[in-house]
């Protein structure tokens, strides 16, 4: 195309130069009329020429145009299967969420099972604590305070901790039992 557009350049300032010439004759002179006919005939060529090369340019740039649609075709196509395969990662991800969703009630039952157990078997030599204490449906709520957050760095604000608040729950019940004087037994 370079070359094509020089070649039209050429033309253009041969076009130019003889017209130049053509302008410049003497018009009084006896070969006027044959000098100018030749200047014509000349330009007439120059410009034939001159249309040829335009219409291969116009050629090339219509080939250079479509060349490069269709390599933005195949890097668009290419993109889109390199977001394809990036996206079974995200739906791995997806599904790990929603089987530690799904998990939460099993855990709560199993808690829950914890706290019939517990209340079965606690010894009768100590007072029963407060439900405050053991509470199910205090970690619940936390849990869902968690989840209706906007933001998930505000979900692991919500939730970080909640197994040691729990524990701290435990150790304060364990404490508040050992404060507490003995109950006196009726049998005594």
């Amino acid at each position: 195309m370079d070359r094509a557009r020089a070649d039209r350049d050429k033309a253009e300032v041969a076009i130019s130069e003889l017209q130049s010439k053509r302008d410049a004759l003497d018009v009084e002179a006896d070969d006027y009329a044959t000098a100018r006919r030749a200047f014509d005939e000349r330009i007439a060529v120059q410009d034939g020429m001159l249309r040829i090369i335009n219409n291969q340019i116009a050629g090339l740039e219509a080939k250079a145009a479509a060349e490069q649609r269709a390599a933005a075709a195949l890097r668009r196509t290419a993109a889109i299967k390199q977001v394809e395969s990036m996206l079974p990662d995200r739906v791995k991800i997806v599904a790990e969420i929603e089987a530690a969703i799904k998990s939460m009630p099993g855990l709560f039952r199993k808690l829950e099972a914890w706290h019939t157990k517990f209340i079965e078997q606690y010894p009768a030599d100590v007072e029963r604590p407060y439900e405050f204490f053991i509470s199910t449906d205090r970690i619940l709520q936390n849990v869902q305070a968690a989840l209706r957050t906007i933001r998930i760095e505000d979900v692991f604000e919500g939730i970080d901790g909640l197994a040691a608040s729990e524990a701290k729950q435990h150790a304060e019940l364990i404490l508040d039992l050992q404060q507490n004087p003995t109950p006196h037994s009726e049998a005594a």
